[in-house]
């Protein structure tokens, strides 16, 4: 049975706790008594270990001031009327307090905060999560990261864009660059920290062709002499790069598509290979020779599941990127000495673009090198027309030659009836 006992404040009792201790002492559950509306209410406080002023928890004099608080707010009929009331009232100020403070602190959160939530993103869920990573850290971070997300403008933007054009950076970077900010917005705003337009997508509309590229096109392919050379460099540094490599030079292979290339993907019975691209996620077939067989026995180990990546890492997941003996082979080489332009450099897609500007060379059709290379559209294959073996001038010597040599027989006739 419950025995609630006096304290020397009106209106305030409580009871012992048989169970509940501080500090060697039973704690007491307070509660106050009021009337209202012509009714006795008795509302619970709280739990307190004692009177002295050192004491934690609820005391007499608190419960004492709290009912005079509530007696006074009845009798002019304003403020909370109850303990309860009182309680959602503060309860209603705490959370306006706290979400004015999320809202004042998302609208402070700096750009850089959100550029790490997507490549922590990124990189679970895109295979090309390094190049977001590595443009954000030399592009991007050292111009928006300390600004907070919701101040990022057009003219921040602009001014990212003409920096970046001073810097001597390609369309198609800057064009990269910009297409990332637009993606970590649009994914920030899916996350609930943007708030408002996307001011990448501002930026396009109030300067048309902002993203526009006007000559990003790789020119720089290997001669038959380059790309056996460097291939005999790097199989002296690392046998693994040297197949990465030979891959993509016979078959047109990205490298993304060789690192995410699987066992069950080779089939040696009838000498061909399933190859995904890692950015449409379509598929296209390989032929494979005996050579090309050879490279894929040799990288594939004893035992091996369908699911196991032929090219792993050493930590047996997926490479990223060719290995630094690439570069190094490069530089032994002199290929990259004095190449100013981007897209006269040596770099690993020259292997891919090497083998679709030998099939242009040796007259192959352009739809055949189209599919041949998993080209989705016939205008990324253009690039290569100019090497395909030109009949412009066998058509022109044609057509003169059946225009004006009538002309020059008749001109002899008359000279001869002359003599």
């Amino acid at each position: 049975m419950t025995i609630w006992k006096k304290t020397k404040y009106p209106g305030v009792r409580y009871k012992d706790s048989p169970l509940r201790k501080r500090e060697g002492k039973y704690e007491k559950y307070y509660a106050i008594r009021y009337q209202r509306h012509g009714q006795s209410i008795e509302e619970g406080v709280g739990w307190g270990a004692g009177t002295g002023k050192n004491e934690k928890g609820f005391t007499p004099k608190y419960c004492s001031n709290l009912r005079e608080e509530i007696v006074a707010n009845i009798k002019v009929g304003k403020g909370p009327q109850s303990l309860n009331e009182r309680r959602q009232l503060e309860k209603s100020k705490k959370d306006r307090a706290e979400e004015e403070k999320r809202e004042t602190e998302k609208l402070n959160t700096p750009f850089d905060v959100l550029a790490k939530e997507y490549i922590q993103w990124a990189e679970a869920n895109k295979k090309s999560w390094g190049d977001d990573k590595s443009r954000y850290e030399m592009h991007v971070k050292p111009a928006i990261g300390k600004i907070p997300i919701s101040q990022v403008s057009t003219f921040h933007l602009e001014k990212l864009k003409s920096n970046l054009k001073k810097q001597g950076l390609r369309d198609g970077t800057i064009k990269h660059v910009m297409v990332l900010i637009r993606q970590m917005y649009n994914r920030g705003s899916a996350w609930g920290m943007v708030q408002g337009k996307n001011p990448v997508s501002e930026t396009i509309k109030s300067h048309k062709g902002f993203l526009k590229v006007k000559d990003n096109v790789r020119t720089r392919f290997f001669s038959k002499e380059e790309a056996g050379g460097l291939l005999a460099v790097i199989k002296e540094k690392s046998l693994k790069t040297h197949d990465q490599c030979y891959l993509s030079l016979c078959r047109g292979l990205r490298m993304g598509e060789i690192f995410s290339l699987q066992v069950g993907d080779i089939d040696f019975a009838h000498h061909i290979a399933h190859v995904r691209d890692p950015k449409s996620g379509l598929s296209r077939t390989i032929y494979l020779t005996p050579d090309l067989e050879e490279v894929l026995r040799r990288n594939i180990l004893d035992g091996a599941k369908k699911t196991d990546l032929v090219f792993p890492n050493r930590s047996g997941g997926e490479t990223r990127q060719l290995s630094k003996a690439y570069n190094r082979s490069v530089d032994d080489l002199k290929l990259n000495k004095g190449v100013k332009d981007p897209r006269d450099k040596v770099v690993a897609h020259t292997w891919r673009h090497t083998f679709a500007s030998w099939l242009a060379m040796e007259g192959v059709p352009l739809p055949t090198i189209q599919k041949l290379m998993g080209h989705q559209t016939l205008e990324m294959t253009l690039r290569y027309a100019h090497l395909a073996p030109s009949h412009e001038r066998e058509a022109v010597e044609k057509i003169s030659k059946g225009i004006l040599e009538p002309k020059i027989v008749e001109i002899e006739k008359k000279k001869h009836k002359r003599k």
